[in-house]
């Protein structure tokens, strides 16, 4: 075995700091193809297969320049074995074949699974609607127990709920917790859970067990916070028989600072490690004019510039979001019916991007 893992890129003509369009593509666009090639590119060095564990796309509706585009990289590695899960960003329905990545399917070193499929040592479970309590852990043992081979590592997409998960993400429904998966991974053999969807990378063992929360290769807006945190962002995990480990590609990175010092800050440290930075600065709606000033001194920084409240209300709530995300995943669970929480989320988080 002898694999490289990622997760949620989110290939698209994102609108916010879109960018120029050329050829079909805006900048993000662009940005977000070349975190890609970068990742191939490790890929190739490590003479592993390249497995993507879903939204590689951000909708099912792109553009052919779009597809094209991603074809065109993947087909510069084609000494590189490639296996794309769907994730729920790149279907477009339940029917077969309603997906973005169909035409890559046309590549002779990518495969497209749109349910489950194996690769040596390693089940693959692509995403499905349902509360993944229900279907997810009798579907792995019945796969299990029906391959000839033994299955040591899963990959899926999916959130994986453990101690740091923040409480609002406790209830969704494409998402489990480690505890409830754990004993079929007990009883299957299995020593390695690795899974995309949720952003943010974390890694935990568990009763001798690793699971991995893959983390986007990718980052898509400051729904992603602290993006120049090392370790958080643009996650490459190398699975093979003598390694176990966790590396780091440059890519979009969004930040909010406070002041010019700290947007200095951020840009220096953006540049040195190669990331391409977004930048929110809120500022009293009379320093505007001053701080977009200072803001366009950084002309490889996309910083827009905003005006902040100087008072919070006094009648906030004892919690209060810390981020766009929280903030909604909170109302959307408030207003909706558990069975459509999901399905609200995707749309509003499509149309907030």
């Amino acid at each position: 075995m002898n694999h490289i893992f990622v997760a949620d890129i989110h290939i698209g003509n994102h609108k916010a700091f879109g960018g120029r369009l050329v050829g079909g593509l805006n900048e993000r666009c662009t940005r977000a193809i070349r975190t890609l090639e970068r990742a191939l590119r490790l890929t190739a060095e490590r003479k592993a297969t390249c497995v993507i564990l879903g939204d590689l796309f951000d909708t099912a509706a792109l553009s052919p320049p779009i597809v094209a585009a991603v074809m065109d990289v993947i087909e510069r590695f084609e000494r590189v074995p490639v296996i794309i899960i769907l994730g729920n960003h790149d279907q477009g329905s339940d029917d077969p074949g309603d997906h973005a990545c169909g035409p890559l399917e046309y590549l002779p070193n990518v495969r497209i699974l749109s349910s489950i499929g194996c690769d040596e040592e390693l089940l693959l479970l692509a995403y499905q609607k349902g509360d993944a309590r229900e279907w997810l852990p009798p579907l792995v043992e019945k796969e299990v127990r029906s391959r000839a081979c033994t299955t040591k590592v899963l990959g899926l997409h999916l959130g994986l709920i453990g101690d740091t998960t923040p409480p609002w993400l406790h209830h969704v429904h494409d998402a489990i917790e480690i505890a409830a998966l754990h004993p079929v991974m007990k009883a299957c053999g299995i020593e390695v859970v690795i899974a995309g969807n949720w952003h943010d990378t974390r890694s935990t063992v568990y009763d001798g067990i690793t699971y991995i929360q893959c983390g986007t290769l990718c980052p898509t807006g400051f729904d992603n916070p602290g993006g120049l945190t090392p370790g958080r962002y643009g996650s490459v995990w190398h699975l093979s028989r003598t390694d176990r480990s966790r590396h780091e590609v440059p890519g979009p990175r969004f930040v909010l600072v406070e002041g010019e010092a700290a947007l200095a800050l951020a840009a220096r440290q953006a540049k040195e490690a190669g990331h391409d930075l977004y930048v929110t600065w809120a500022v009293a709606p009379d320093q505007i004019p001053d701080a977009l000033r200072v803001a366009s001194g950084f002309p490889d920084v996309r910083a827009r510039v905003v005006g902040a409240l100087s008072e919070q209300p006094s009648d906030l709530p004892a919690h209060t979001p810390t981020t766009r995300d929280e903030a909604l995943v909170e109302y959307v669970r408030k207003t909706s019916p558990p069975e459509i929480v999901n399905d609200v989320l995707t749309t509003a988080r499509d149309l907030l991007r």
